[in-house]
C-alpha cells in the first residue's frame, strides 16, 4: 500500500489532523523564540524540523486529496448523467 490507496475521504481526515498539529507546533516554536531559546538549542532546532516536516505532510495530504477528488469527479458526473439521462430501454 501507499499513498495513493488512500481515498479522498481518507485523505482529508489526514490532512486536517495534520493542519491541527501543524498548528500546535507553529505555535511551539512561536513560544520557544519568544522565550529566548538560541537558534543552536537542541531542542529548539527539533522543534524546527518537526515544524517542517508537518507543514510539508499537510501540504502533501492536502494535494493527493485534491488529486483524488478530480480523478472521482469524472466517474460521479458520469454516474449523475446516467441519473438524469439513462439509456433507452432495448
Amino acid at each position: 500500500m501507499d499513498s495513493t490507496a488512500l481515498t479522498s475521504a481518507q485523505l482529508h481526515a489526514l490532512a486536517t489532523r495534520l493542519a491541527h498539529h501543524r498548528a500546535y507546533l507553529a505555535r511551539l516554536r512561536a513560544r520557544m523564540s519568544a522565550l529566548g531559546f538560541p537558534d543552536g538549542d537542541p531542542l529548539a532546532a527539533a522543534i524546527r524540523r518537526a515544524t517542517d516536516g508537518a507543514d510539508a505532510a499537510y501540504h502533501t495530504a492536502a494535494r493527493l486529496e485534491e488529486l483524488a477528488l478530480l480523478a472521482d469527479a469524472p466517474s460521479k458526473r458520469a454516474a449523475d448523467v446516467m441519473k438524469r439521462h439513462p439509456p433507452p430501454d432495448q
